[in-house]
């Protein structure tokens, strides 16, 4: 049945749900519209074993802190075939939330789902947040226009394992990192994903990672991706072990400073491998790469062509 919830007003948690403590629960084919709540404006969810959220439509709803869905303390948590659209988040810096708010999870795994104009101005994680996940799995979703002050898609912090798969990130607009902010992130894989059209206004425009061991950039790309105001119009790479990037696509991104597509400081080594990169610019330094107190930069079979730096290294 389709449940319509409208304007459900309570104080603290879950406008329309709050489960707690139980073993298995699962919310299926429900619409959650304009409900409001301190966390999880819609659903919350805490110290559940099992959670299943599929084919719900989550719309307008209002949290002061944590998200349409917050789900937390949880072994497993599956989030399928939703739609997340138009939450705002109203909270500042990590209390600011607009779409979904996972925390303190052992595995999450957020499939074919939608994420469109959400919203934390002046917070994280403008379409999903992951806080201290152990593992998590997003494959064959959608992030279009969501906006935050950092990670105006995702947000993750303080996790073991992020996997990114066949996933379009489109029009996303953030302070930093427009489709993804990581920070102490082990190991960061991103798969034969779409990245169009995301600006990072201080730069970033599609990722800022820091503390990570590995990230895998695998047959993805990276088209019309901007970084107006600061540095790396793709991602902004910041204490990481390595860095592989092979069979990726790069065209027509911008910074307004070092890095037309990358930057990296203090990165162990950088392998890129049957890339093609054309038309990619920097304010700066490195129309393709702006490397600095790294190590090996390796480049293999790749192309570049048409890229431009307004000072030094038209490519590198």
């Amino acid at each position: 049945k389709l449940v319509e919830r409208e304007a459900s007003k309570v104080k603290t948690m879950g406008g329309s749900i709050y489960i707690t403590r139980a073993t298995n629960i699962t919310i299926l084919q429900n619409s959650f519209r304009r409900n409001s709540a301190f966390k999880g404006a819609a659903i919350n969810i805490g110290f559940v074993k099992y959670s299943f959220l599929i084919s719900n439509s989550i719309v307008e709803n209002v949290a002061t802190e944590q998200g349409g869905i917050s789900v937390y303390k949880c072994k497993e948590t599956s989030i399928i075939s939703n739609n997340i659209e138009r939450n705002l988040g109203k909270g500042s810096r990590i209390n600011g939330i607009s779409g979904i708010s996972l925390l303190h999870i052992d595995n999450a795994k957020i499939f074919s789902s939608v994420f469109t104009e959400n919203s934390s101005p002046s917070g994280i994680g403008g379409g999903l947040c992951i806080l201290k996940v152990n593992k998590s799995s997003i494959v064959n979703c959608t992030f279009l226009f969501n906006t935050a002050r950092f990670g105006a898609g995702i947000f993750v912090t303080v996790s073991m394992r992020l996997s990114n798969f066949n996933n379009e990130f489109r029009g996303n607009v953030a302070y930093i990192g427009a489709v993804l902010v990581s920070n102490d992130v082990q190991y960061l894989v991103s798969s034969s994903c779409k990245f169009t059209n995301n600006t990072g206004i201080d730069g970033r425009g599609v990722f800022e990672v820091t503390s990570s061991k590995e990230i895998h950039n695998i047959r993805s790309i990276f088209r019309y991706n901007k970084g107006p105001n600061g540095k790396a119009s793709v991602m902004e790479v910041t204490d990481v072990d390595v860095v592989y990037t092979t069979m990726c696509t790069f065209s027509n991104n911008s910074a307004g400073g070092s890095g037309g597509v990358i930057l990296i400081i203090q990165v162990h080594a950088i392998h890129t491998i049957s890339c093609a990169f054309s038309h990619n610019s920097a304010d700066g330094n490195g129309g393709i790469i702006s490397s600095k107190n790294s190590g090996l930069i390796r480049n293999a079979f790749s192309l570049f062509s048409s890229s431009l730096a307004t000072t030094n290294g038209g490519v590198i």
